[in-house]
């Protein structure tokens, strides 16, 4: 919705000092095998497009070489390694088909109206217009987090708006390994590793509605049930590609199966919201100290992107007690607004929202 309204941060001696986006990526491929979870001639309709090509830059599929509009940018490892050129190749696919770990089409236009509410909302009410260089881009190290932000970045400095920077200059992402970012959910605390990695492990079902559950998948399906499956069975259920034969009560069957992952996921979350929350509370620490320079105004930079995942979100919001068990779609958002006072130096207040309404903390 945009910040509050000028005139009341004028009253109470306030200025619009700082916004923090963090979001999730874009509409991707599959994480795990379909064939695993259903029979061959179920899981091949599941199969999806990847037609976003890579090169110096992403381009809409059909696009030639005329619609580059936007520079690489640069991945630079935060303290960990030197600075590494990897340009919009280490981000994108190279058109040899979908695998693991891609982004789908749709992405680009996810991003593109993601990067329309965000220009259209706050861009004029900073204290400068962000351009490329003066916005903070942070990744976690994969696939589809990097090109995510990169196409966010096209969205929002490419070619066709105002805020377009000169192509020769180069933006940049900052990322860690992954097996040491606590925005990939990664953080050095054993006993939080270890509570939640038996939380994950798969327990044979006991409930004699799930059990028929188990059942009825396996004589549908031909292949047992799964958590595992959860993106395939999302896929399915949205696709509507089901074999002409079954579509009724495979549908029905999906959509249990669904609300069965659903229930036992946030069962998990709210169990164990100490442990979620030794695990993200480096990334939350990371953005405050980031929003504790511009407050004091030694940060130049007002606009910062952390791009990371559902299953860091997620704990992020169990973290603060704001998470209302709605599991974050694709570009998902949380938006954090900094005010700082004018007449106090170094007194800031924070507003956090999620899908346009303010969250209590």
């Amino acid at each position: 919705p945009g910040p509050l309204p000028q005139e009341d941060l004028e009253a109470h001696g306030l200025e619009f000092a700082g916004l923090h986006v963090i979001f999730r990526h874009g509409a991707r491929t599959m994480m795990h095998d379909p064939f695993a979870c259903f029979s061959p001639d179920f899981a091949s309709r599941l199969l999806s497009r990847c037609d976003v090509r890579a090169g110096d830059v992403y381009a809409w599929p059909g696009e030639g070489s005329e619609a580059v509009d936007a520079p690489p940018l640069l991945k630079k490892y935060r303290g960990i390694y030197e600075p590494t050129a990897a340009g919009a190749n280490a981000v994108a696919q190279s058109g040899l088909g979908c695998g693991p770990d891609q982004l789908l089409d749709e992405a680009i236009l996810q991003f593109d109206a993601l990067g329309q509410a965000i220009r259209e909302n706050y861009f004029s009410r900073l204290s400068k217009e962000p351009t490329l260089n003066s916005t903070s881009l942070y990744s976690t190290d994969t696939t589809r987090t990097l090109a995510s932000t990169y196409a966010l970045q096209r969205a929002l400095f490419g070619a066709g708006n105002a805020h377009r920077e000169h192509k020769a200059e180069l933006g940049s992402v900052e990322t860690r390994p992954e097996s040491v970012d606590a925005w990939a959910r990664r953080s050095p605390c054993p006993g939080a590793e270890a509570t939640l990695q038996a939380a994950h492990e798969a327990q044979p079902p006991t409930d004699v509605g799930e059990i028929e559950l188990h059942r009825r998948w396996l004589a549908t399906f031909g292949k047992p049930f799964s958590s595992k499956c959860h993106d395939p069975i999302m896929v399915a259920h949205c696709s509507g590609k089901l074999p002409p034969d079954q579509g009724i009560n495979a549908s029905s069957l999906l959509g249990e199966a669904i609300a069965a992952d659903y229930w036992r996921k946030r069962s998990m979350y709210l169990r164990s919201k100490e442990a979620w929350t030794l695990l993200v509370a480096p990334a939350w620490l990371e953005l405050q100290d980031f929003a504790r320079r511009q407050a004091a105004g030694s940060e130049p930079r007002t606009l910062a992107f952390w791009a990371t995942h559902d299953t860091v979100i997620t704990p992020m919001l169990v973290a603060l007690g704001a998470w209302d068990g709605t599991w974050p779609h694709y570009t998902e958002a949380i938006v954090l607004e900094l005010y700082r006072s004018r007449e106090k130096p170094g007194t800031a207040y924070v507003r956090l929202l999620r899908r346009g309404r303010s969250l209590e903390v």
